[in-house]
């Protein structure tokens, strides 16, 4: 049975708690949101449109989630961190310290996240992001894509080669490599922005 605890939590209409899920401390549902499987939300967390927790994921400290966003397994999100545009984290992975994730971009495995992923929007919608795999290994990401940038050249030059669009995606991962190079590793640096959580927490 759902449970709401703590002072003012608020379940706004149409949003829907499943499965022993917990609101406590100023927590608020809006827009057709659900929680599902034992997940939890605390501290002045909140949830708009149509996002969606399952699998005891929990929210904490501010953190907040729009636009379809999602939440599965065990995922953990800390300190302001916000979700937009139907991100998503998946298996035991964590935000910190006021990340941000939009344009439905992807937590795997225990990855965690530290800092706002950079986007850049092609011109028919499409959000591009360069950022470190929970190995270290810097992967693009667009759409469903989600590849090395050698890999994401080859795929946009056999799909997209003598077109504007084309030319516009390599002017993308031009710019997306430079911004790497001078800026990217400062803010992916050694100091574990993108960790194996669960390996670091000797679990």
């Amino acid at each position: 049975m759902s449970v709401f605890k703590g002072t003012k939590t608020y379940q706004g209409e149409n949003s829907s708690m499943h499965g022993n899920s917990i609101m406590y401390e100023n927590s608020r549902m809006y827009d057709s949101s659900g929680m599902y499987e034992n997940s939890s939300m605390y501290g002045n967390s909140i949830m708009y449109e149509n996002s969606r927790m399952y699998d005891s994921s929990s929210m904490y400290e501010n953190s907040s989630m729009r636009g379809n966003s999602s939440m599965h397994g065990n995922s953990i999100m800390y300190e302001n961190s916000r979700m937009y545009d139907s991100s998503s984290m998946d298996e035991n992975s964590s935000m910190y310290g006021n990340s941000i994730m939009r344009g439905s971009q992807i937590l795997r495995g225990t990855q965690s996240l530290h800092c706002e992923i950079l986007t850049i929007k092609r011109s028919d919608g499409y959000d591009f992001a360069y950022w470190p795999d929970a190995d270290g290994v810097w992967m693009v990401t667009a759409g469903c894509m989600y590849v090395s940038m050698p890999d994401a050249r080859e795929h946009w030059h056999l799909t997209r080669r003598g077109t504007a669009l084309g030319d516009e995606t390599m002017m993308i991962l031009d710019w997306l490599e430079q911004w790497q190079a001078s800026f990217g590793q400062k803010l992916w640096g050694e100091n574990a922005v993108v960790v194996k959580y669960l390996e670091e927490q000797g679990e």
